[in-house]
Formats: C-alpha cells, structure tokens, sequence
C-alpha cells in the first residue's frame, strides 16, 4: 500500500508541476515545505487501506474506491478473501459486490475479475461444507458465475474477452448438461448471429469448438452444427478462420460417420477459402481432422487436400503443411500409412543441404520418432537415410532435438537397430557441442538399457572419462545423476572397478550441484554394490563416511543427504543401519549449525518413513535438535508441514515461551526456589514451568538432608553405575552440550556421572568438541573436571589441534596456560600408610574431625 500510494503521490506531483507557476510544488511561488508534507500526509490517508479491518469487510469497504489500484489489489485477493469468510459469508455478502468490479472502468480490473471468477465458483460450489451448502452454491454459479463470464466476454478490451472465454469454459465444465442449454447455448446462438461485431462471431467459434465434448453428440448435432455452418459462410475471413482452427473438437464429439456428413465438406470448402490464413488455419487442424473422420476419408480425400496445402502458392500455407505432417502421419496405422506422405515426410531432413527451407529439418527432426512409432520398426528402413541426414546436419538445433529424443527411438526400434545405427548417432552427439551433448546425457541411461551388456560396459567408462576431463559442472551434474542408474545395467564387479572412483571424485567435486547431484546416484550406487558377493561397496562406503570426518562443514553435509537417499529412494535398510546411521547421528551434534541443520532436516525425512517412524535413537536425536540454539535448525527437527502451516505470530509467542522457561529453569536448577515455601514453590512452577516434575536443588550453604539411620548403605559396583538410564543419556549428550557451548548443561551432565573423556563414533571428546567450537568456558570447566587434554580423535588430533585449525585463540593460550601450571606445579606426596601417616603433623593428614 505505501508503494500504491508513492506512485500515486509521484502521478499527483508530476501533473501539479506541469500546471507551472505557483499552482505546483515547484513553480515560481511554490508552496512551502508544511504544505508539501500536508499534501502527502492527505495522499496517503486518502488512499491507504485500513489494515485492522477483516478481509471482507476491507472488500465492502473499499470496493468502490476512486483509487483503481486499490481495486486491483482487492479484486486480486478475493479467492483469499472467501476463504477467510466462510462459505456462506461469500454468498451472503461478496457476490453482490462483484457486479461493480464487472462495470469497472479500468480494464486491468475486469480482466483480474475474469481470471478470478473460476476459481471462486470452484471454492463456492465444489468447497462447500455440506450438502446443502453445495446445492446453494450450484444455484449461485447459475445465477452469479455465468452471467458474469457472459458479460465480460463482450468486454470491449480484447484481453478481458480472452480471459473471461477461459472461465466461462471452466465454469461449463462444472455445470450440468441440463443447464448449459438455457445458460450457455442461448448465448452462444447470440453471439454468432450478431453482424455489428466481427469479434463476437469470432468468440462464438471459439466456444463452439470447447464446449462440444461438454454437450454430446445429440445436442452438438442439433444446436452446434447449424450455427458452426452458418460461421463457416461468414464473410468476414476472421470468423471463416476460426471455424477452420476450430473443427476439431465439434467432429471428434459427431463421430466419425456425423463428421464426414456435417463438418468435413465445411473443412473441404474452407480449405479452398481465397484468403491464405483460412488455408493455413485448414493445414494447422489437419491431425485433429483426420482422427475424426472415417479411415477411407483419411486416406483418401484428406490425403488429396494435404497435398495440395503443400503446392499452395501460399509460403506460409506450405510451411503449415509440413510442420503438421508429422501429427497427421501420427493418425494412420502402421499398414495404412501411405508411402508417398513417409517420402514427403523424410525429404524434409535433406532442406539444409538445398539452402532452402531451412526449418523443415527441425519439424522432421522434432517429428521423427512419432512416425517411427507409428510404422512400426518393420518400416525403419524408409526413415533411416532420414535419420542419418538429421544425425549430421549443418543446424545444430537440429542436431538437439534429435539427441533429446534418441532414448524414445530406441524403445521404438529395438536392440538390433539401435545398436546398429543409433549407436552412430551416440557416438556423433558425445563429440559435439554441449547443447548436443546434453540431450544425450539426460537420457543416456534409458538408451543404454535397450543395449546388450558389452555395450553398456563399452560406453560406461567413456562417460566416466567425460565427466573427468569436462571443464563444464553442468555436463558433470547430468553424468553424476546418471551414474546410479547406470550402475543398475551392469554387473556389481565392473561398478566397483569403474564407477566407483568417478562416484568418489565427484562427491568432493568443487561445485556444490554436482555434489548435490551425487546424493540420489550415490545411494543407487551403494544398493546394487550390496548386491554382490564381494564388499564390493566397502570403497564407496568408506569415502562416504569419510565425508563425515572432513574440516569443511560443506562436505560434512554429504553423508546425512546420502543417507536419505539410501532409507527414502532405495530403501536399503541394512546399510544405513549398520553403516550410516551411527555417523548420521552423530552429525546432529556437529559445532556447526549448518550440518547441524542438514542433519535435522535429513533425520526428519528419514523419520517419515514407516520402518522409523518410531526409532528410538533417531527420536531422540530429533528432540535434541528442536531444542538447538539455532532456530533454523530446530524447525527442521520438528513437523514441517505443520510449523510451515501455523500463525507466525503464534510461533514467535511460542519461541517467546520456550525462551522464558529456560532462563526458568536454568533458576531453578541452579537452587533459586529452595529457600521458597512448598506451596509458593508449587503456585511459582506451575505458572511458570507447568509440567515440571524434576527435584529441587537446596540453596547454597543449605544442609542436605542426612540418611535415615536405619537405611542400609546400597552397594553398586562401577558397571551397574554406569548402565543407569540417567548415565547413558549423560553419555550420550556430553559431546553435544560441549559443541554447542550449554556450560551448565554440561556441568549437570558432569555432576550425574557422564565421562568427561568418554568418545563419539569419530573419537572426539566433549573437550575436542568444545574447543572445535570454541568454547573457552566449556574448555576451563572440562579441564578442571580431568579431562583428557592429549586425547586425540580418529584422525590424530588432539584439542588444542582443533582450536588451533579454527583459529580460536582464546582457547590455545587456555591450553597454553594449562600446559604451564601442570610443569609449574610441584610432584603430589606419596600418601603414606601404617605408623608414618600416624606421625604426620598437625595440618598435613587428614582434617579435624571436629571440623
């Protein structure tokens, strides 16, 4: 709206300033400065819209502003407008408002209605609650709906016609037989005997045509052919045209024998019109034509008049007739389909070495395998010198078009010829330009799949090979999303030895969509590798989780979208299972946010499929994610379609909620309620913490409450210790609190018994994570806890290494430092035992008892 209403100031200065002298802004006397803004501050109240108000009533409103933008606008949203309504407040109070958008005076305007009107009679008639609310709604697409396309298509404005034309044929397409005679017919009928307007006639041919099939032989007989004939004696050649491009639609809905008695002598006079556009019109509609009419007429009559469209003394008639041969071919059987026209067909491709009619090797180029199909492979021969003429013709659009379609003809023509001959063209096209080569390339698999096996083995490792020495990412994307499929048409064996390396090369290509490309082929890879006997997928595999372990978070992405692709498009349970499950997950801990968010988006994914719809390990590690300090990263863990579907306004209260019942809990945890009475400790959570069930911490400096006296001390050795829920999970998240900086989670995580050393699928520590992120609370704290400052992770690097590589200087001078206290402090006593520990002084052993 303030865009409307700046150019709408801009529309009111420049005619202010062409009035000149002190009547504008800008003459010789101009106004001042207030006056100006006064000016511009009643612009923009005159035309704003007043956004506190609902939809509809914003439409009753304003529907009759002298601000015709402001019409546009609301006209353009008023399918939104109903479905914020209701169906019935649409009824009752937006359809009495469309008969002022249908009278407006901008033409922009009626045109949007008319692009509008279909789709609300679908949301009144079709969207309706009931069925009593449908029967209404029927009623008002008679009543609201076709009178309205009625009148715009007599709009003076041609684009508004045009428009309206297209919902009045939709809107038909919902009425009922019934009904389209009194309400459609009768108009029609009107419109085609009108003699004042040339276009109206035009439009009534047009209708003619597309509403045939709606009303059925009978009625098309009785009502559509006398006026469709009346037309075709026009003597306006624009209507004479129209009926000639629209015949076919009225002949297929006569059949055959009603086609060949009433509209085909209008086609053959029409044909023989004296104004070349109604010609051409006739050679435009010969394929729609011949499929209506009998198979002699085809043959015979039709066949006559095609040839004389292509001696027309018309060019243009003649460039027609070619063009559609190829369609009219289409409709003969493979017996039937006379010589004489597949000749005229084929000479089409030797124009370019004439020099004339240069186009026509494209139509044949863009044609040929339709009429392969149509003859039959028993016919090849006939179209074979055609073929190898198009294979090197001088047009290299031509030479695409045919590389676009060489797959079809193959499952046309079959093994034998496609080996044959086709195999010339493949080698042809892979040498040439990359507009050529790349029509082969996004089919190349289809066309090897009607190959034998040598053949497939012979051109595989050249288009490994190719996709090595090109310059292009495009031609290495269209080979990489080929090599799964290819992989499928040869033996395990020869994969591994020749796919594999270019699958491992290309997924650490250095352009991002070729990678990309790689993630489905990958999968596809790896599902007919574990077919074999061998390991054969051990290679690919191990370069796959490798990916995993690399310093740029990028390539750190790869492994969690192959993995999709392995559980969503091949469902090769086993393997990710057993290989990429661990590693995934472990992903979803990563420091960066980015593979982070990649990980929660692939394991959302992974979690739609039913096998894990209820996988534990995968839950979890998705109700991690929603929690993440990235927010990108915790929508992609949650339910997409819903979030995408909520207020956002509600989300950002609900993001609003969540963050006040951390800092709440965080309090709470850190003992702030202890000193509060049970039952204000009770009204306190379940306002603000509802649900809570956790213990509360006493205070500091608060006593803890001794053990009973007569409770027997349990005894639980180390291991059972550490097989407790709680243990596992603090295990288990250590690494992911230290990469994402949470210190107090990980000193709770700490304090509950998790091992600060204890290491992830990669060998990394929590103070290997945490320094990668660099984390220099998290570190201090990890340290002071014992942790291992010389462990190393599966690649030999240790932390200080990691804070190093990622440039966190805080964190080295912490490792620095901490080198230096550990030389600096001096040797621990050997504790001593029996008489000597009696004999030490007072201040060396143990603490006063008393104390």
């Amino acid at each position: 709206l303030q865009f409307l209403y700046l150019i709408e100031s801009i529309r009111v200065a420049c005619t202010m300033s062409a009035l000149g002298g002190a009547e504008g802004c800008g003459g010789e006397e101009a106004h001042s400065y207030e006056e100006c803004e006064d000016e511009d501050e009643f612009l923009f109240n005159e035309y704003s819209i007043d956004d506190s108000l609902d939809a509809l009533t914003r439409l009753e409103r304003y529907h009759t502003s002298d601000f015709s933008l402001q019409r546009m606008v609301l006209v353009r949203d008023i399918l939104d407008t109903a479905k914020e309504a209701g169906h019935e407040a649409t009824i009752t109070r937006m359809l009495p408002l469309l008969q002022a958008f249908l009278t407006d005076s901008e033409p922009a305007v009626r045109q949007t209605l008319a692009d509008q009107l279909h789709p609300l009679a679908e949301f009144v008639y079709k969207n309706a609650p009931n069925p009593e609310a449908q029967e209404l709604g029927y009623s008002n697409l008679l009543s609201h709906f076709l009178p309205s396309s009625v009148d715009l298509l007599t709009d003076k404005n041609s684009d508004v016609g045009k428009s309206a034309v297209q919902a009045l044929l939709k809107i038909c397409e919902m009425v009922k037989q019934e009904h389209l005679e009194a309400h459609v017919l009768t108009v029609i009928h009107q419109l085609a005997y009108d003699d004042k307007a040339e276009d109206y006639r035009v439009v009534a041919a047009e209708l003619c045509n597309e509403l045939a099939p709606l009303l059925g032989p009978h009625l098309c007989m009785a009502k559509i052919v006398p006026i469709v004939q009346v037309l075709a004696g026009d003597t306006g050649f624009a209507v004479r045209r129209a009926v000639a491009a629209n015949l076919g639609k009225v002949s297929k809905t006569l059949g055959p024998e009603g086609a060949v008695a009433e509209t085909f002598p209008l086609y053959q006079r029409l044909s023989k019109d004296m104004i070349w556009g109604v010609r051409k019109a006739c050679a435009e509609s010969i394929a729609d034509i011949s499929e209506a009419v009998t198979a002699e007429v085809r043959e015979d009559a039709l066949a006559k008049l095609f040839n004389t469209f292509l001696d027309d003394i018309s060019r243009w008639v003649r460039v027609a007739a070619s063009t559609n041969l190829g369609p009219y071919l289409h409709t003969f059987g493979s017996d039937a389909c006379p010589a004489s026209l597949v000749k005229t067909f084929t000479d089409m491709a030797f124009q370019s070495e004439s020099g004339s009619n240069t186009e026509y090797p494209e139509y044949c180029a863009y044609n040929l395998p339709a009429v392969a199909l149509t003859i039959g492979p028993e016919r090849w021969g006939e179209l074979e010198p055609a073929f190898l003429a198009l294979v090197k013709d001088i047009q290299w659009k031509v030479r695409r078009t045919l590389s676009y379609s060489l797959h079809e003809t193959a499952k046309i023509v079959g093994q034998e010829i496609t080996e044959r001959i086709l195999t010339q063209a493949l080698d042809i096209f892979l040498r040439d330009l990359d507009e050529v080569k790349v029509g082969c390339l996004q089919n190349v698999a289809e066309l090897l799949g009607v190959m034998s096996e040598d053949i497939r083995e012979y051109y595989t490792p050249q288009l490994c090979s190719m996709a090595e020495e090109s310059d292009s990412w495009r031609l290495r994307m269209l080979i990489g999303r080929t090599l799964g499929d290819l992989a499928s048409l040869v033996s395990p064996t020869f994969t591994q030895q020749k796919i594999v390396p270019m699958c491992i090369k290309m997924i650490d290509d250095s352009v991002s969509d070729v990678r990309q490309a790689m993630f489905l082929s990958c999968a596809k890879v790896l599902k007919c590798l574990c077919a074999g006997s061998n390991n054969e997928h051990d290679d690919l595999l191990k370069a796959v989780l490798h990916t995993a372990t690399l310093p740029t978070f990028q390539k750190r992405q790869i492994l969690p979208y192959i993995a999709r692709e392995v559980v969503v498009a091949t469902e090769n349970y086993t393997l990710f299972e057993s290989d990429l499950l661990k590693p995934l997950l472990s992903l979803a801990v990563d420091p960066v946010a980015n593979v982070r968010l990649v990980a929660a988006k692939c394991l959302h994914d992974i979690a739609a499929a039913p096998k894990y719809a209820e996988h534990d390990d995968i839950l979890k590690s998705l109700e991690r994610l929603q929690q993440d300090k990235d927010r990108d990263t915790a929508h992609l863990a949650g339910n997409l379609a819903a979030e995408n579907e909520r207020d956002p306004k509600r989300l950002e209260a609900e993001r609003n909620v969540m963050d006040e019942q951390a800092k709440v809990r965080a309090l709470l945890e850190s003992g702030g309620l202890a000193n509060m009475t049970e039952e204000a400790r009770t009204e306190w959570l379940a306002h603000y913490l509802p649900g809570y069930t956790g213990t509360i911490p006493p205070a500091e400096g608060a006593e803890a409450a001794a053990p009973a006296a007569d409770a027997e001390p349990k005894s639980v050795d180390n291991d059972e210790a550490d097989a407790t829920p709680a243990a596992e999970e603090a295990q288990e998240s250590l690494c992911a609190l230290a990469a994402h900086g949470d210190i107090e989670g990980v000193k709770a995580r700490a304090e509950a018994g998790a091992d600060v050393n204890e290491k992830d699928w990669e060998g990394r520590t929590p103070l290997i994570c945490a320094a990668a992120a660099g984390e220099e609370g998290v570190c201090a704290y990890l340290l002071s806890r014992g942790a291992d400052a010389a462990a190393v992770d599966a690649d030999g690097t240790n932390a200080e290494a990691h804070a190093q590589k990622h440039e966190h200087a805080a964190v080295v001078a912490l490792f620095a430092g901490d080198k230096a206290a550990a030389e600096a402090a001096p040797a621990e006593p050997v504790e001593a035992d029996g008489d000597a520990a009696a004999t030490q002084p007072p201040g060396e052993g143990d603490e006063d008892p008393a104390n």
